[in-house]
């Protein structure tokens, strides 16, 4: 599904409906997103444990990334709900029947509020990262107004997605520099940057 309805002319580009047994990517949804939300609640489990309990060094940055996990598990929640045969999410628009598309609208309602989820989730994540570096973190907010207009939403997906990733490439990757002039052993200094670059992946 898309992030908006699709006008009369691409509607009648669509191939024929398939009701009965259409296409979908939801065995393989479920089957990524299951086990992620198993790791993240086990990864922020220890982390919390350990910043608690063991060093008692519970900051701003551990809130922040907790804040982060319940979002991104509540986020896969309703992602798997909205693939439910009622919804239908992860089908093609051609493939979901027209009173489940214009009918109640709760699988574009929850499309729309998985698109925004996503976007707090991956600025709480990085918020907390670069404070963990950061003894403090300065900011500005921008302010835009103009006219009202529509705006190409594939450019949009291929700008974030590139800055999305060179950003998680960039703040992984800045303590390595530091790592390596650690005063260990060159095998240590390995084993933690290797460490602090898994973040990228």
């Amino acid at each position: 599904m898309t992030s908006r309805f699709p006008t009369a002319a691409e509607f009648a580009s669509f191939p024929p409906p398939n009701y009965a047994n259409p296409t979908t990517l939801r065995p393989l949804a479920i089957g990524v997103i299951t086990p992620m939300t198993v790791l993240v609640v086990a990864f922020m489990s220890c982390r919390i444990y350990s910043r608690t309990v063991l060093t008692k060094t519970l900051g701003w940055d551990d809130g922040i990334m907790l804040l982060a996990a319940i979002t991104s598990v509540g986020n896969n929640i309703m992602v798997i709900i909205s693939m439910l045969p009622q919804y239908r999410m992860g089908h093609h628009l051609w493939d979901i029947p027209p009173q489940l598309l214009y009918g109640s609208m709760k699988a574009a309602q929850m499309g729309m509020s998985t698109q925004l989820l996503f976007t707090a989730i991956i600025t709480l994540m990085k918020v907390a990262i670069l404070l963990t570096y950061l003894p403090s973190t300065y900011w500005n907010i921008f302010k835009y107004i103009g006219r009202a207009k529509c705006l190409n939403i594939k450019a949009i997906y291929y700008f974030h997605s590139g800055q999305n990733t060179f950003s998680d490439f960039l703040i992984f990757l800045w303590p390595a520099k530091d790592l390596l002039n650690v005063k260990v052993s060159l095998r240590q200094r390995v084993t933690l940057t290797c460490m602090f670059s898994l973040g990228v992946m």
